[in-house]
C-alpha cells in the first residue's frame, strides 16, 4: 500500500480509533488497522520522503499492546518517511511507551520524531470503574477533544519531542509491564450463560481470533493467550463476558463513535 501519510492504529473500545480518525480529518492520510493487518498478513507499505507515518494506540500496563509490538516487528516499510510519530491514549499514565516504541521502531531502522498523549477513559475494568457513563463521556468527548486538536496541530507542524508529564521511569514501568503476560492468559475470562444470546460478536471482534463459538452457540477461548484488550467484554450487547471477579460491577464503555464502526 502506498499513501501520502499513513496512520497505523489499534483500538479495542474506539478511543484510539477516534483519535486516528480525527488526525486523518485534520492532516489527511490513510487509516490502517494494525490488528487487521496482522490477521491478514499485510505487512508491506510504501512511503515517500514527503510523507508522515503515525502509530496510534492505547497504553497497556504502562507499555505497548502486544498487537502494536507484533505489527511493528512484522512491518516492512519501503521508503523513509519525513516524520514518524506516536499518539497514545491513556487513563493514568503513558508509562514507558516512549522507550518501548522507540526501541521497536529502531529495530526496523526507523526513528521516533514525536510522541503525544491523549488522556481518555481507562477501560481496564478489572481495576477501573466505568459504570458512571456520563462521567466517562465527559472525559472522553469533552476534555479529550481539546487535547486531540492540539496533537493534530503538533503533528501538522512536525513537532519533535517525546517528553510527557505522565511518563514513568523505566524500571518502575517495567515492573508493571511484567504483569501483562499473565493478564493475557484467557483463563481469566468467563461467560454468564443466562445473559449470552450466542450472537458471536465477541468471536468476530477478537483481534487475535482467540474466541470461537461452540456447537451450543456459546463463546469459548481457543487460545491460551490474547491481547487482553477487553474488546469482547466492552462490546458484548448483554454484558455476558467477564474478566476476573470485579468487571461485573465496573460496567462497559465504548467510544460514542463506535456506533458508526460496528
Amino acid at each position: 500500500m502506498t499513501g501520502n501519510n499513513l496512520i497505523f492504529y489499534f483500538s479495542a473500545t474506539g478511543n484510539s480509533r477516534h483519535v486516528a480518525q480525527c488526525l486523518q480529518m485534520a492532516n489527511g492520510g490513510i487509516l490502517v488497522p494494525m490488528d487487521t493487518c496482522l490477521l491478514e498478513g499485510q505487512h508491506k507499505f510504501s512511503v515517500d520522503e514527503a510523507c508522515s507515518v503515525g502509530f496510534v494506540f492505547p497504553v497497556y500496563f504502562w507499555g505497548l499492546p502486544t498487537i502494536v509490538a507484533d505489527f511493528i516487528a512484522a512491518l516492512q516499510l519501503d521508503g523513509t518517511p519525513q516524520y514518524t510519530y506516536g499518539v497514545t491514549t491513556y487513563g493514568t499514565s503513558m508509562g514507558e511507551v516512549r522507550h518501548q516504541l522507540r526501541k521497536a521502531l529502531g529495530l526496523k531502522g526507523m526513528g521516533l520524531d514525536g510522541l503525544f498523549g491523549v488522556r481518555m477513559v481507562d477501560v481496564w475494568t478489572p481495576m477501573f470503574d466505568v459504570s458512571d457513563h456520563d462521567k466517562c463521556l465527559k472525559r472522553t468527548t469533552q476534555k479529550a477533544e481539546a487535547q486531540i486538536d492540539k496533537v493534530a496541530l503538533q503533528i501538522e507542524h512536525h513537532e519533535v519531542g517525546s517528553r510527557h508529564w505522565t511518563e514513568l521511569p523505566h524500571l518502575l514501568a517495567q515492573l508493571e509491564y511484567r504483569l501483562y503476560p499473565k493478564a493475557r492468559q484467557t483463563r481469566h475470562f468467563s461467560v454468564i450463560d443466562d445473559r449470552c444470546t450466542g450472537c458471536g460478536l465477541c468471536a468476530r471482534k477478537c483481534p487475535t481470533k482467540a474466541i470461537a463459538m461452540n456447537s451450543h452457540k456459546r463463546p469459548f477461548w481457543q487460545k491460551s493467550e490474547c491481547a487482553a484488550c477487553l474488546r469482547c467484554l466492552h462490546h458484548c450487547p448483554h454484558f455476558a463476558i467477564q474478566y476476573g471477579k470485579h468487571t461485573a460491577t465496573h460496567g462497559q464503555f465504548v467510544h460514542p463513535s463506535e456506533i458508526y464502526n460496528a
